[in-house]
């Protein structure tokens, strides 16, 4: 396993990696809350989008607010799903098989 703690946007992200497994996560400890600091950078033409990288986001999640993530989505090339009828947590039934896609798709790049 390898882990580096990295500080891109104002907040620790602690990035775990198993290559064996090809298995990717990262945890963060924001250092202070920064709501609109992604979408600044981004309107700001300094927001690099990672190569491989969709948002799904629930049509009643006010914590995340759907627009804002289209309009984000918007600068920045990002593909964006809107997840009817959910809130903040879209729950396993409709993660789980994403993240098996998403997996496969890693394995044969």
């Amino acid at each position: 396993m390898t882990e580096k703690v990295l500080h891109p946007y104002g907040h620790n992200t602690t990035l775990r990696c198993f290559p064996e497994k090809q298995i990717f996560y990262c945890r963060e400890c924001r250092l202070r809350p920064r709501p609109t600091r992604l979408r600044e950078l981004a309107e700001a033409g300094q927001f690099k989008a990672p190569a491989h990288c969709e948002i799904h986001v629930g049509e009643e999640d006010w914590q995340s607010i759907p627009a804002n993530v289209q309009a984000f989505g918007g600068l920045t090339g990002i593909a964006i799903t809107v997840v009817p009828k959910s809130g903040h947590d879209l729950g396993k039934k409709y993660v789980g098989p994403r993240l098996d896609r998403w997996f496969e798709e890693r394995k044969q790049s």
